[in-house]
């Protein structure tokens, strides 16, 4: 191989170099002008700021890094270590399908409304309390089909709340139908199936020590009267049995208490809330609720 060849060749990886960190520079600085106009907007409801803002061509990944808000009138701010926005679409103004996830969301407990603080400082939390959170979504414009592979939301020593939901008969809401979709549009939309889940961690123990030294009475006794009445309450149908365990196996030995809806054929909102009855509409829904380790 002569000389010219190898430094042509060479020549064309530095090129090759320079015009991926150069357009890298050059996206980094578009995306960075896009979120500070967006800040700019939110300004009279919110101060927004951030350490850095990285986008991957690679790995089509945008990462936001040492997000500070400050909501107005408030004197404590939301810290955010890193959002990360990765498998997203570029080509709509709200990206059809996204991966999200939200690392190191810091905020105070004084924040918060009254009642909310209160509850939480009884039950032994600190001033300040960690979350996580992700999702990840896919919306077909054209079967007009929202799934929602994953919304989950984890907060240190409380537990963690997920949704996987299928959706469908879900469209677009342009402006000057939001008033209308918020009214009634939403019961249009029809539920294929779907999960909720909440995994306990820590936060069932701690209501229960609370009970028990407000009552003077043990733990044990508290749970035992927990499970009289939801025992109490039954209404000797399948449904009421279900639901009935599930909860006193997550009393005896919290767990995961797992609520899925499996319809044998799409059900919308609507009809739902027209059903007469929480028992028709379970069934209607076929609802099953589980305690799982």
């Amino acid at each position: 191989m002569s000389k010219k060849v190898i430094y042509g060749v060479f020549t064309i990886i530095v090129l090759l170099v320079i015009s991926f960190f150069g357009a890298k520079i050059y996206i980094n600085k578009k995306v960075s002008e896009k979120i500070d106009k967006k800040i700019e907007e939110i300004k009279p409801y919110a101060d927004v700021s951030y350490r850095s803002v990285d986008y991957s061509l690679l790995r089509n990944q945008l990462t936001i890094s040492g997000i500070k808000v400050l909501y107005a009138g408030s004197r404590y701010p939301v810290t955010i270590n890193r959002v990360v926005i990765s498998d997203f679409d570029r080509e709509h103004d709200f990206p059809l399908f996204a991966l999200v996830k939200v690392r190191g969301i810091t905020f105070y407990v004084n924040s918060l409304p009254e009642e909310d603080r209160l509850i939480l400082k009884a039950l032994g939390y600190g001033d300040r309390m960690s979350a996580d959170f992700s999702s990840s979504y896919r919306y077909d414009m054209e079967k007009r089909k929202l799934t929602i592979s994953d919304l989950t939301y984890h907060l240190k020593d409380i537990g963690t709340l997920s949704l996987k939901f299928n959706f469908g008969n879900v469209r677009p809401v342009r402006e000057e139908e939001v008033l209308y979709f918020l009214l009634d549009g939403w019961g249009e939309i029809s539920i294929y199936n779907g999960e909720i889940s909440y995994s306990d961690e820590g936060l069932f123990n701690r209501v229960i020590t609370l009970i028990a030294a407000e009552r003077h009475i043990s733990q044990d006794q508290v749970k035992a009267a927990l499970i009289k009445q939801i025992k109490n309450e039954l209404n000797g149908d399948p449904v009421s049995e279900m639901l009935a365990k599930a909860f006193v196996d997550f009393i005896l030995d919290p767990g995961t208490l797992k609520i899925t809806v499996n319809p044998e054929k799409p059900v919308t909102i609507a009809e739902i809330i027209a059903e007469d009855s929480v028992d028709n509409i379970l069934q209607r829904l076929n609802l099953k609720v589980e305690n799982v380790h």
